[in-house]
Parts: C-alpha cells; structure tokens; sequence
C-alpha cells in the first residue's frame, strides 16, 4: 500500500503547475523550496515541531519518531490556488500534489523507531510565452526535487530523544525553449530542451527534549558532493550526458514549545544556505538564490486532554501565522512571504490514526521590488494510520 500511494504522488508531482516564483531572476534554481511536513504542520504555521502530537510524522523532527507505540504511516497532499498580479496583467491557475510520505515502525515501544519515506524539497512549473516578430516565443521550466530517506531514532532516557537519518536527495529538472512559427512550424534552431538529474547525499543529525510541558528540538541535514546530468536535445542533435559536481544547502530546523492539558503552543525556525551551498561544477548562483530564513508561530487546542479520546471528542484546533525569505531570487531582490495557517485534527482510532486538514493563506513577492505579487491559497490532507506490528507472547 506505501508503495501504491508513494507511484500515485509522484503522478501528481509531475502534474503540479508552480508558483510564479518558482523561477528565478535567470533561471538557475531548482524551484520553489518546499518545506514538506503534514497537514497539521501546515495549520500550525511548522509552529510546533517540537512538539509532535503522537498522531503525525514529521520530516522536520526526525528525533520524535521514537515516541510511537504503533506502527505508522502518514501520508499528505496539498492543492494550492495562485492568484499572480504584475504591473500589466493578472492571472490564476491550481496545483495538486504530494506533500510527505513516511512509514514508521517502533522496535522497541517509546525506545527505538526504524522509518523511512519521501518528502519534497523544491518544485517548479511555470511557463512564460512571448509575441515576436518571428513568432511565439515559448520558455517553459518545471520539475522538482525531492528527499528518500532512511531514519533510525532512539530515545536514551525518558526527555531525551536522538535520530540518525541517510537522506539521498534526487529530481529532475527541464529547461524548454521553442519558438512556434505562424503556420504552427517550429524553428529547428531555437528549439532545445536541457535535462538535469541530481543526485545527493546527505546525513541528519536530530534531537529532541521533552518533559510532557516544556519541549525543544534541533535538526540539522548536513549535504555531501553529488552529481548533477546534463543532457541537451536539440533538432537534429543530442549533446553526450555531461556530470558535474553537485552540492545542495545545509538545512537546520528546531523549535521550542510549551504544552497544558488543553492546548500547545510553539515557535519555531528554519535556515537553509541556498546563496552558497547550492553549487553545481563549484558555481553558485547569488543572483538567483537567496538564504531561507523561516519563523513561525502556531497553537494548537483540543477538546479532551485524553490522547485516546475519538472523534469529536477529541478534534484539535490549530492556528498559526508565519514570515519566511524564500530560496529564489526574482528581479535579483530576495522574495518576502507571510502566511496566517488554521486547521482541524480528528482521531478516528485508539491506535493513533488521524485525518488533518490544514489550510495557508499567503502573499508572496512585492510588485514594485520583484515585479509581481502573489497571493495563494493552500489546503492540506493527511492521513496518518496506527496499528501495532509487533506484539510480546506472553506464557
């Protein structure tokens, strides 16, 4: 079943129609960054990465993974709504994709955890078309990259938890550049598609501490040199694959929160040195790329302070707002987001199963620095299943 449902999400990645700001001021970036998560993340505005509820796995605290008692699995989607403003035009289109897929399995109850799953890192579609005297003029960039990873956690006393976590990061990307003729012809020589793979290594190191009110984590994804592939096709030529060295950013994440009987709250942190640490043949792209800088703030609230309360019994309430420079540059001016988040959590079991719905509502870039302004609209679904695997005999 996580096979079936990770093929069907990578169909909808490859459908996914981007921000406008998932191209940069020249085109050299990998996209849009995506920051991955559920849908409860999401409704919290990642406000609460320290403090894992039980029910939702999270790329971005490996560490709280071993305090499951169950074997689970989440997996996440979002459909988002662009609604883009420049100085001569508007226009807007959606997008539906995945967001995280992750299966967890306890070795030892609240002790020891193995995991694995994919999670997205950046994505791009967008397409720009242009009336010349000698045609339409067609550019089109899309693709996306993406994080598989393997995740073994361990908590060493009963505050403290650890996670070692492989990540190899992996995508493709097209560069697509026509010119369309007016009787519908195309123009051998300005015709080229360029094709790039990546292929990276990377190594996690996490933390958490938690003592039931007061919880904080740490997270850091540490890149090695990988490889990029190029490929040019052109009408009537295919250039030989060319491999170049390729490095992505380092990405640190934490956060601090406080947690009652009834509700949650927390902030929390994201940084992500794009502006040098993406590098293909040791060039970075500082024109392009920009350093992520992330701060949210969410709350969370629920009806019964029992874990094990069902249905609406037990539905959370969430809430967050956040600011964010994102990793693309766009008329070589960095690009300044904000967002207010809300959301609902509904158990549906005692084994830790759960239906999110988050929903982000957001402004992107400014019209008079970076030329357009977006507004979006996100909604997440996730749904995270329960069931023990392992069960001690007892004589």
């Amino acid at each position: 079943i996580f096979f079936i449902i990770f093929a069907i999400s990578l169909f909808f990645q490859n459908s996914y129609s981007g921000s406008f700001f998932s191209y940069s001021t020249n085109g050299k970036s990998p996209g849009l960054m995506e920051l991955g998560g559920s849908a409860r993340s999401m409704a919290t505005a990642h406000g609460l990465l320290a403090s894992p509820n039980g029910y939702v796995l999270n790329s971005r605290n490996f560490a709280s993974w071993s305090a499951r008692y169950t074997t689970q699995f989440t997996f996440s989607f979002v459909s988002e709504t662009y609604f883009l403003e420049t100085k001569d035009d508007k226009a807007e289109w959606a997008s539906f994709a995945f967001d995280d897929v992750a299966l967890n399995i306890p070795i030892i109850k609240n002790e020891w955890a193995f995991g694995f799953g994919f999670s997205p890192i950046s994505s791009s579609e967008i397409g720009f078309s242009v009336e010349s005297d000698i045609g339409e003029i067609i550019q089109r960039y899309r693709g996306s990259f993406l994080d598989g990873y393997v995740n073994l956690s361990f908590a060493p006393s009963e505050n403290w938890r650890v996670a070692t976590t492989f990540l190899y990061t992996f995508g493709n990307l097209s560069d697509e550049f026509k010119v369309l003729t007016e009787d519908g012809l195309y123009i051998n020589n300005f015709n080229a598609i360029h094709e790039y793979q990546a292929r990276v290594p990377n190594l996690g190191l996490s933390f958490q501490y938690d003592d039931s009110t007061l919880q904080f984590s740490g997270q850091a994804i540490i890149p090695f040199k990988g490889q990029m592939f190029h490929v040019e096709n052109s009408p009537g030529s295919i250039t030989p694959e060319a491999v170049f060295d390729m490095t992505m950013p380092y990405r640190f994440s934490g956060g601090m929160g406080l947690t009652f009987d009834y509700f949650r709250i927390g902030i929390s942190g994201i940084y992500e040195n794009w502006e040098e640490g993406f590098t293909v043949a040791d060039n970075n792209y500082p024109q392009d790329l920009a350093d992520v800088v992330y701060l949210g703030l969410g709350f969370e609230t629920k009806s019964n302070k029992s874990s094990f309360a069902l249905g609406s019994d037990n539905i959370a309430w969430r809430f967050g707002l956040h600011g964010a420079i994102l990793n693309n540059r766009d008329n070589f001016s960095v690009i300044k987001e904000y967002a207010i988040h809300t959301g609902i959590g509904i158990p549906f079991n005692s084994n830790f199963s759960n239906i999110d719905i988050g929903i982000e509502v957001g402004s992107r870039g400014d019209i008079e620095i970076n030329l357009a302004n977006e507004l979006y609209v996100k909604v997440g679904l996730s749904f995270t299943t329960g069931e023990p695997w392992f069960v001690a005999l007892d004589n």
